[in-house]
């Protein structure tokens, strides 16, 4: 993903700092199997983050994707000067477009 705030709305930046209470909504079964799909294109790299993610709890799970997530709208409002030297293509998934 990009960092250059160009490419995010106000509106993306603010629902990425409140990924948890988004991923509490969904159930987990859905919100599990959306994170398996929406991290690997191949099945070796999906069956690692099934195991993964199967590894925590529902709320557990929420709160360490809202840190990330966190984190990196902080990393993109921070507008910080840095070109990136090959073609990028930028893409925002939610929960569910992986499924």
């Amino acid at each position: 993903c990009s960092l250059k705030r160009k490419y995010y709305t106000r509106w993306e930046l603010w629902l990425l700092k409140r990924t948890k209470w988004m991923y509490l909504s969904f159930p987990w079964k859905l919100l599990k199997a959306c994170a398996v799909m929406g991290t690997s294109v191949t099945a070796y790299g999906r069956k690692i983050m099934r195991r993964t993610v199967d590894s925590y709890e529902k709320r557990e799970y929420c709160a360490l994707s809202d840190h990330g997530m966190r984190i990196f709208a902080e990393a993109v409002e921070a507008e910080r000067a840095y070109e990136i030297s090959c073609p990028t293509l930028p893409s925002w998934k939610s929960p569910i477009s992986g499924c």
